[in-house]
């Protein structure tokens, strides 16, 4: 039989029709329907030609490799016995396996054939599967076998009948097929897996082994392809985290029964007995950490070890003499990944396991530092310095321990000291010369002091000049400095001042720069306002309340957290005041530092009645007395105000719910968060107090947004706004101690009409012996003893705040002014010298050029054209001759040009 064809040479049908009649017959019926309309195949004329010449070619070579009972059924029924999906794996299979060149477009030439057979282009073969709208291709696993490949294909469309998305199918084939794919390219692996299929990972161990470490496996989905092949044989291992979290350790099993039984040992006690606070989350991470942890493990263990480790578990490393000391030195195996196998080992073997600080030479400990732990520090680095500075240090400590609570200091400044003093000698030691090395070795601490404190004052230099490179933080060297400071004063060793630290200025430029470490007026309102509308919403819960009426208090008083926290019942006493006769309530805060110092805060109980503003002591007594009554007696910690039900448990309250608190405020749609450290810096307490008093006003409040509240509700009080100007003029009554001081303001327009001196500012309308003449007369009588004539006050830099000062609108008048602005205050600035205690100096004089701004606004505000004027007199003209007396050094200048 001849098929014709117009772009290509025409095909005989003669060695089909040799094995085949009917299949033939079929090819002739398909040729017919295929050039009919070669559109609707999406074939052109030339492709449907090449692949029937494909299969008239290589039927031979089919014939004599398809399986004998798929070929009888093809051969018998033609076409049509495709419809079986095993003659036509078969098929698929023999095509790809028996032609390396031609495999897959002999099955591609049957695939169109069988689409034109039964006139339905959507057919798919075996090789294809929808999973749910997304074919995939798995002919790949025709290399191994059609074993391999029926297993395979029936877990797909296991799979299909399932409820999962197509996401999760698309994800499920991708990680199992690429794993199969990749173990065929291993003869071996390719041979047992034709051969078995998926039962091949139950035989060979190896296999399953090169399976799990491959990148792409998914054991979840690993599991699940092989459980549905035998869930007897593949049946998962799991274990649950008190009794919340399940973890398959099915590929742990495989591994090593014995460490498997470890595991689930271990998972009844972590959580539970040992680390009973820690979070469930934090005790199933430890098993996934595991997982990773062991091939880590493995790989720096002996072949010998490892084997026994396999076979008997995790008691091998505590059984094997010093095998865990080795583990921790050894610098291939991660400092978390030894943690957790010692971890492991002492909840198993609490009894074998030695501690962690048995592995670790010269630590020193310190007591009761952190939560009342012990705190350990490595100084083997001073060791390998100096023994007999290592020596010293040690002895120092354990004295310390006998006799700190004489001391004016606590461990933990003993411990902060230590740590900053290790720091710094270990980054200076690669200066030290062999002069410095034999001096420590010999005196040890003492040869800080030793041939004119030499070493003491290299180290002090570096310092020096790490900070004045800009390559060590001015606050860090500071503290080192510090501590070194106190060591040599514990061993009474001579310190030499010598290059110093300088931060004075360091302070002062930080403090102007954080302007995000405080909290805006608006920021404040805003949480408070938060604050007290949740406080009247009914439905929060218990812990909600009492997390709020935490932030209340801290939102208050501005105390610190920590020992807000620990605040206990006991805490809080009322007393009668012997001096008032009226009842006070005494808060007692036990601070950390300044070796624990107990703080009292006095609160008047008028601060509880409804009519009065409440105060922080009101929140306080609310937790305590009414919120948490009932659960008190629940739970171990019934003395500490602030406590919490949670999950059937009444806890502490802790620094990590209230971090816990911007979250809810944030969800009521505060946009500011809660920071107690800027409530610390911020000073807000009246700010809080204003919106509570406000809010009260309003019983639906609930119902309105805080934009709402503070543009309708909110009232801010009138008078505030000259808050700044009063303390500008009682810090200008205390700068000028005796004088009169007057905030207001007063322009004369016409000299002429008023009977005033003239002063180098303006003008003054004081008469002759007034109280200001007298007050400087006293204050300067020396100077003005041997003169005569009217007595006139001579204070001029006062002037500006003086009753009796009057300013000219006019230029000139402005030009004074601004002279003594940007000459006279500016080098009084430039002379306040660097110490601790002269910013009371800096804010006078800030406030002495803010009232010349003051004035040159109303001047301003009078003649704009007069304020222009002066400030073209000051930059052409310089200073104001009124004003030369008082800089000799710029009329010197002008004088030479």
């Amino acid at each position: 039989m001849l098929l014709t064809f117009s772009v290509t040479d025409n095909i005989r049908l003669d060695r089909i029709f040799k094995h085949s009649e009917c299949l033939g017959n079929d090819i002739i019926t398909c040729y017919q329907r295929l050039m009919s309309n070669p559109q609707k195949w999406g074939k052109s004329e030339a492709t449907i030609a090449n692949y029937i010449r494909i299969i008239s070619v290589n039927i031979d070579n089919v014939v004599e490799h398809l399986e004998k009972e798929s070929l009888i059924v093809l051969l018998e029924h033609g076409l049509a016995a495709l419809k079986e999906n095993k003659v036509w794996s078969n098929l698929e299979y023999t095509a790809l396996n028996s032609s390396e060149r031609y495999g897959n477009c002999i099955k591609n030439a049957f695939l169109m054939l069988f689409k034109a057979f039964y006139d339905n282009p959507n057919l798919l073969p075996p090789s294809k599967i929808d999973l749910k709208g997304y074919v995939t291709d798995i002919a790949k696993l025709y290399r191994a076998s059609g074993v391999l490949f029926y297993h395979y294909r029936a877990f797909l469309l296991y799979l299909v009948n399932s409820e999962r998305s197509q996401k999760t199918l698309r994800d499920i084939k991708a990680s199992t097929h690429v794993i199969l794919v990749q173990l065929l390219k291993n003869e071996d692996y390719r041979k047992i897996l034709g051969e078995h299929g998926f039962g091949a990972f139950s035989i060979n161990n190896a296999l399953w082994l090169d399976a799990t470490r491959m990148e792409r496996y998914n054991s979840v989905h690993f599991h699940l392809m092989l459980s549905h092949y035998d869930s007897k044989a593949f049946e998962r291992k799991c274990i649950f985290v008190r009794g919340k979290y399940e973890i398959d350790l099915t590929d742990m099993y495989r591994v090593s029964p014995a460490i498997y039984q470890d595991l689930k040992n271990f998972s009844k006690i972590i959580g539970h007995s040992v680390g009973a606070h820690l979070k469930t989350n934090s005790v199933r991470d430890r098993f996934s950490a595991f997982k990773r942890a062991l091939p880590l493990l493995q790989a720096v263990l002996t072949e010998e070890i490892n084997k026994a480790l396999l076979n008997e578990g995790m008691i091998v490393l505590v059984r094997i003499d010093n095998l865990l000391r080795e583990l921790h030195h050894n610098k291939k195996l991660p400092s978390r990944t030894f943690l957790l196998l010692h971890e492991v080992c002492r909840c198993l073997y609490p009894e074998r396991t030695p501690s962690l600080s048995s592995f670790r030479d010269n630590l020193l400990s310190f007591p009761n530092v952190d939560r009342n732990r012990e705190l350990l520090c490595d100084f083997s680095s001073i060791k390998a310095i100096s023994e007999r500075m290592y020596d010293d240090f040690v002895d120092f400590l354990g004295k310390r321990k006998l006799d700190i609570e004489q001391k004016h200091y606590s461990m933990v400044s003993v411990y902060h000291n230590y740590q900053q003093i290790k720091s710094l000698v270990n980054k200076y030691s690669e200066t030290f010369n062999p002069e410095h090395l034999q001096l420590l070795r010999e005196h040890g601490i003492q040869g800080f002091g030793a041939n004119g404190g030499l070493v003491q004052k290299h180290l002090l230099a570096e310092l020096q000049s790490d900070v004045n490179e800009n390559s060590l933080n001015r606050r860090t060297a500071h503290t080192y400095r510090s501590s070194f400071i106190w060591l040599m004063r514990e061993f009474s060793i001579s310190f030499h001042d010598v290059y110093p630290i300088k931060v004075s200025r360091a302070v002062r430029h930080n403090q102007r720069l954080k302007t995000d470490d405080f909290y805006t007026e608006a920021q404040c309102r805003e949480i408070a306002f938060f604050i007290e509308t949740l406080l009247r919403d009914e439905k929060i819960s218990l812990y909600y309340k009492i997390l709020l009426h935490f932030g209340k208090v801290v939102l208050k008083t501005g105390w610190n957290i920590s020992p807000l926290l620990n605040l206990e019942c006991d805490d809080i006493v009322e007393v009668e005041s012997p001096i008032t006769n009226r009842s006070e309530y005494a808060v007692v805060l036990q601070k950390a530092r300044g070796g624990y110092r107990n703080d009292t805060y006095m609160f008047d109980n008028r601060g509880l009645k409804n009519q009065a503003l409440k105060s922080a002591i009101t929140d306080i007594l609310e937790v305590r007395d009414n919120l948490t009554k009932d659960i008190r007696t629940k739970t171990k910690h019934c003395n500490f105000v602030f406590i919490f039900p949670r999950n059937g448990k009444v806890s502490k309250l802790e620094y990590a719910q209230v971090k816990y608190l911007s979250k809810i405020l944030r969800r009521a749609g505060c946009r500011t968060p809660f920071v107690a450290q800027k409530i610390r810096r911020g000073g807000v307490n009246h700010i809080y107090r204003k919106v509570q008093k406000n809010i009260k006003e309003y019983t639906d409040t609930i119902s309105h947004s805080f934009s709402v509240f503070e543009s309708n509700y909110l009232r801010l009080n009138a008078d505030e706004s000259r808050y700044s100007l009063s303390q500008a003029t009682k810090i200008m009554a205390d700068y000028f101690t005796g004088k009169e001081i007057s905030s207001d303001i007063h322009i004369i327009t016409d000299l002429s009409t008023n009977q005033t001196q003239v002063v180098p500012t303006g003008t003054c309308a004081a008469k002759v012996n007034s109280s200001e003449a007298k007050r400087y007369s006293k204050e300067h009588y020396k100077l003005r003893s041997e003169s005569s004539g009217s007595r006139l006050c001579a204070d001029f830099l006062s002037c500006v705040w003086c009753q009796y000062f009057r300013i000219v609108l006019d230029s000139e008048h402005v030009w004074k002014l601004l002279s003594y602005k940007h000459f006279i205050l500016q080098n009084m600035a430039m002379s306040v010298l660097e110490f601790d205690d002269t910013n009371h100096q800096r804010t006078s004089i800030q406030v002495l050029k803010q009232r010349v701004d003051d004035i040159v606004e109303h001047l301003r505000a009078r003649d704009t054209k007069v304020v222009s004027d002066g400030f073209m007199l000051l930059e052409k003209h310089g200073i104001h001759p009124d004003w030369e007396f008082a800089c000799p050094s710029m009329a010197a200048v002008k004088g030479a040009t």
